[in-house]
């Protein structure tokens, strides 16, 4: 079910914000809206008055859900003309439900009697019922969804369908203003379940590792406190799966370090791709650094004895205010330059930072976990909002310079109810539109 407080003042917003991602797509949008409506039924429904739309899963074997418009009456008379065989028209006191006549039937005591009359929706929100949509389109999706024998995509068909079953209802809210969208996605879930378990498990993040890391000028950002609950198990043996069959002879010495690490961590995650570079910097919360740092020299001193044609592998020793940081370059002998990173293990952190090949992100990562954390006005706001709200996990993404808010997704768990958060600045949408170039949406 979709329902607007009323349709005139939600499509301006609604445009406005179209128009930054896609100039041109929102005047667009509001003739397809205009159309989908129709000029007979928008004529005689008032437009200022709220409005909802009832999508109803069909029977099998019948492809289009069932829709009714419930909406104000400003004309009933020419409403009542537009009953036919095709299109019911049910009026009481100053609504109506409009729509194929059997899918009226079934909702129609309901819609008008109930919805019609309850209170007004505040912003455009949206309600829906995962149970019924697995119950009627299972086979469908399990067709779409089909792994092929993968394992890691027969977790992920498996978890889709288990959400769906598992949830017993989504409720979601738009906020449209200066052009941007603020959405909020609340998961119910099904008493007594798993995903019900999850939720419970979950801790607001601390975000004091993102804090530590450079966010002078981040393209990327990403922090988590990570509980998996009843999922712990079956994800940790899966990953354990992966690395031991895709990294051959170094699989089970890498399986090994991700079982410490995991064992091991508090569950804090944080990373940063650094605008303008290639380098990626991520940050664990680990309470034992000394003996995940043993792990990691064992590995990379194994690596180094590597013979590979035309090249070596290097490990480079450095030392910043205490700390040991190693640099690992692969070394071409016939090219100049080098891929690599540096990790390090300091103060319950462990830190690896992909093509720093001069371990200067991790020095500079190391003064900002001791120091007082240098945070820009626009993270520290969105830090600090995701704190308010009580997330778990965190992403932004910021493609303009300048003190434009980031586009950033979030979630949480308040009274047991899993909450998505969006927050989407239409420039910020546009400019990533851009960089698609085939892209027409």
């Amino acid at each position: 079910m979709i329902s607007v407080p009323s349709l005139d003042g939600a499509l301006p917003g609604l445009i406005d914000f179209v128009d930054k991602v896609k100039p041109g797509k929102g005047t667009e949008l509001r003739s397809e809206i205009d159309e989908e409506i129709g000029a007979e039924i928008a004529d005689a429904i008032d437009r200022a008055r709220p409005m909802h739309l009832i999508i109803v899963a069909p029977p099998a074997g019948v492809a289009d859900p069932g829709i009714v418009v419930v909406a104000a009456v400003r004309d009933a008379a020419k409403l009542a003309k537009m009953k036919s065989t095709e299109r019911d028209v049910r009026l009481s006191g100053r609504w109506v439900a409009i729509g194929e006549p059997a899918v009226v039937d079934r909702t129609w005591r309901w819609a008008l009697g109930t919805l019609a009359t309850g209170d007004p929706p505040a912003s455009p929100s949206m309600s829906a019922f995962p149970a019924a949509i697995r119950d009627r389109w299972e086979g469908e999706l399990r067709t779409q969804l089909d792994p092929g024998g993968s394992p890691a995509k027969t977790f992920a068909r498996d978890a889709v369908l288990g959400l769906l079953a598992q949830t017993a209802r989504v409720d979601a809210k738009v906020e449209l203003a200066d052009g941007a969208a603020t959405v909020d996605i609340a998961l119910t879930p099904r008493a007594d379940t798993a995903l019900a378990a999850v939720l419970a498990a979950q801790k607001p993040a601390t975000f004091a590792l993102l804090e530590r890391l450079p966010l002078e000028s981040p393209l990327g950002v990403m922090a988590m406190h990570m509980s998996l609950g009843p999922f712990a198990a079956p994800v940790r043996g899966l990953i354990t799966t992966l690395i031991t069959s895709e990294l051959d002879e170094f699989g089970p010495r890498t399986a090994e370090l991700f079982e410490t690490v995991w064992s091991i961590g508090t569950g804090e995650y944080a990373g940063v791709t650094i605008g303008g570079s290639a380098i990626v910097i991520n940050a664990i919360g680990v309470s034992d650094p000394a003996r995940v740092h043993a792990e990691l020299q064992s590995i990379a001193k194994a690596v180094t004895t590597i013979e590979i044609p035309g090249g070596r592998f290097v490990v480079e020793p450095l030392t910043h205010d205490g700390v040991a940081i190693s640099v690992g370059k692969m070394v071409a002998d016939a090219t100049p330059g080098a891929i690599g990173g540096s990790w390090a293990t300091w103060d319950n952190t462990l830190a690896f930072a992909l093509s720093d090949l001069d371990g200067a992100v991790l020095r500079s990562t190391i003064d900002g976990s001791r120091g007082k954390p240098a945070v820009p006005p626009v993270m520290a706001k969105v830090i600090s909002d995701a704190r308010k709200r009580g997330d778990c996990f965190l992403q932004t993404v910021d493609v303009l310079p300048g003190e434009q808010p980031p586009l950033s997704t979030a979630f949480g768990v308040r009274d047991g109810v899993g909450h998505l958060w969006m927050h989407i600045p239409g420039e910020q949408a546009g400019t990533m539109v851009k960089m698609v170039p085939s892209s027409d949406e």
